[in-house]
């Protein structure tokens, strides 16, 4: 049994005062990573090395994560390498050596033979490369795109994260200001990221890059005060600004904050993972800015984008001048695909749970120094897997749309630095963002397609190294592996019984931890997202089944209710078996024992009776 201890602030305490557990209004489907009215959080910084040095070892007692909870039992027994499994997940690039070094510019797989210092870009800007950021060589993503960048043209570039990009548009974005600089108290360059955490990165990449440069960056966000940012821009206009999309709309419409008056010189418009703006819906958005800003004629355009889909090249089509190039650095993905082990399986529903938390545990045996990243298809069901994992004694890292943007700064620093670490995310929260040395991808649940995928399996095996990820499917989801032809995707095959059942207890015991408010908007998160999930074959009543089985798996006596617009907007009202707030079930309560037999018992328990 586990046991408070003085002092010190235990891992879960860390979590609480971090702001663990979701914030905000229950949602129904889809979590598009808005960039508006995240709440504050100025609760103390987390440990940036290894767990926090309070941090109990795996299998070590632990406290309860919430404080009127019973205590939480030790860690499951230490488990075994997976039998017949040959060589599963091993140490990815394990040797019995040091640990590789975090990315860096010299790394052969993305190093090319172009020298910094024989660009023609201004002598301080080739200083702060070589002194500040200390590269030589430019990677082959930067060697390729610079050209194009720094002629003038607009450009749509196909790059990965972590291939070196923000320099690729930064230096032409620099030698622009250098070159035409913007009249007083105007901005020169404006950069639009899809989240905040990428926009982060980019004004501290930016910041060193001007390190000898008269100029100065800003940055933009939701989350943030509007006021004291416009104050902040009034007070000495940024020759560079980067924003969200949502809160650059919000300043370029606010006449109070008077950001549209600022932007009459911009000279050069970059917008990094395109692809991800428009996947989280912020095609709109970008059309009102593009309608606010200096006519294309007059600017220099830059789209970077790991895919390039339909919707991106109609975006370039529309921002850019008709005489654009199209640069690709990334081709097919087989570099990735060599270096990547990439294996799948297919499990029941009512065992993804434990088949994950088995295979966490093996990794972590395996590899002392884990870094592994996890991703849900929703929000909501990356906070219950967290708050299932953190009970159970995991060292989990939540991440999504619903923290903070304090907090999710915090976990992503501490990710970043640190090994020995799980995160745990939605696929917003984690885009564009290069995280050194992750051991292990795992996607549970459906990716939304092929490119998806392919972009999550690359954020392990960066610079040279390998890695492994894992795809971990339901059998109504199995359809999706067809749509990995071509990459060497293997299956995992199916894990020892003993193993799958020895998990079931402590899962069943974390899972009565969780409360009723997480598991009902998990449950209506699973309505949303599979509603308008393509590719699956299931009729509204099928859907509707299945999401109640799901509500049965994580232990609700009955499928949690529902507020009649929120049904509505998912297109299932009238469909048998959801429960109305204030209606029951449409008159009628769901019947017990469909599917999945006498009711489920959850995670090990019998049929017929549904969890406590």
């Amino acid at each position: 049994m586990g046991m408070s201890m003085g002092g010190a602030p235990t891992w879960q305490q860390q979590q609480l005062q971090m702001g663990g557990g979701g914030g905000g209004g229950g949602g129904s489907g889809g979590q598009g990573d808005s960039d508006k009215g995240a709440s504050r959080n100025r609760g103390s910084r987390g440990g940036r090395n290894k767990r926090p040095a309070d941090m109990p070892p795996q299998g070590a007692p632990q406290p309860p994560h919430h404080h009127h909870q019973a205590p939480v039992e030790a860690a499951a027994a230490p488990v075994p390498p997976l039998a017949g499994q040959t060589g599963a997940f091993p140490a990815a690039g394990a040797s019995g050596g040091a640990k590789p070094k975090p990315f860096n510019q010299t790394a052969l797989q993305h190093q090319s033979t172009t020298r910094f210092g024989d660009l023609e870009v201004h002598a301080n800007t080739k200083r702060a490369i070589a002194e500040v950021f200390g590269y030589e060589f430019c990677t082959k993503v930067q060697a390729q795109s610079l050209p194009f960048c720094l002629s003038g043209n607009d450009v749509l570039a196909k790059a990965k994260t972590g291939t070196g990009k923000t320099l690729a548009f930064m230096i032409p974005a620099i030698e622009n200001l250098v070159r035409t600089p913007p009249r007083a108290g105007q901005v020169g360059v404006l950069v639009l990221s899809p989240t905040r955490e990428l926009a982060m990165q980019i004004h501290a990449e930016t910041e060193k890059l001007l390190r000898f440069h008269h100029m100065s960056v800003q940055v933009v966000i939701g989350g943030t005060n509007i006021n004291a940012e416009a104050k902040r821009m009034h007070g000495r206009a940024p020759h560079v600004l980067v924003a969200t999309p949502g809160r650059c709309l919000d300043h370029l419409t606010n006449n109070s904050t008077g950001l549209g008056p600022m932007m009459q010189d911009m000279r050069m418009l970059i917008m990094d993972e395109a692809d991800n703006i428009l996947d989280m819906g912020f095609r709109p958005t970008i059309d009102k800015i593009l309608r606010l800003l200096p006519d294309k004629a007059a600017r220099q355009t830059l789209l970077f984008s790991a895919t390039f889909p339909a919707n991106v090249k109609d975006l370039a089509k529309y921002a850019f001048k008709p005489t654009y190039k199209t640069v690709d650095t990334v081709g097919e993905e087989s570099n990735t695909n060599v270096q990547v082990e990439q294996l799948s399986c297919v499990v029941p529903h009512s065992e993804v749970m434990m088949y994950l938390s088995a295979v966490m545990k093996t990794h972590m045996q395996q590899d002392p120094d884990f870094k592994v990243i996890v991703f849900f298809p929703t929000a909501r069901m990356t906070q219950l897997y967290s708050e299932v994992f953190i009970s159970m004694g995991l060292p989990v890292l939540e991440i999504h749309s619903r923290k903070s943007q304090a907090v999710r700064t915090r976990m992503s620093d501490q990710f970043r630095a640190g090994s020995g670490l799980l995160m745990f995310s939605s696929d917003v929260s984690a885009r564009g963002v290069d995280y050194p040395d992750v051991s292990l991808v795992v996607q549970v649940g459906l990716p939304s397609e092929r490119d998806q995928y392919v972009h999550r399996v690359g954020r392990t095996a960066r610079a040279g190294k390998t890695g492994q990820s894992l795809l971990l499917l339901t059998e109504f989801e199995a359809f999706f592996i067809n749509k990995l032809k071509g990459l060497p995707v293997r299956n995992l095959g199916a894990l020892p019984t003993a193993m799958i059942q020895g998990e079931a207890a402590g899962i069943q015991q974390a899972l009565r931890k969780v409360s009723a408010d997480t598991k009902g908007k998990a449950y209506a998160a699973w309505l949303g997202f599979y509603k308008s999930a393509p590719g699956l074959n299931m009729s509204t009543s099928q859907l509707v089944e299945t999401a109640n089985e799901f509500s049965r798996i994580i232990g609700c006596k009955e499928p949690p209710e529902l507020e009649a617009k929120t049904v509505g907007k998912m297109g299932l009202k009238g469909v048998a078996g959801l429960r109305i707030a204030g209606k029951g079930a449409g008159g009628q309560r769901p019947q017990s024992g469909a599917p999945g037999g006498g009711g489920g018992g959850g995670y090990g328990g019998g049929g017929g009776g549904g969890e406590g």
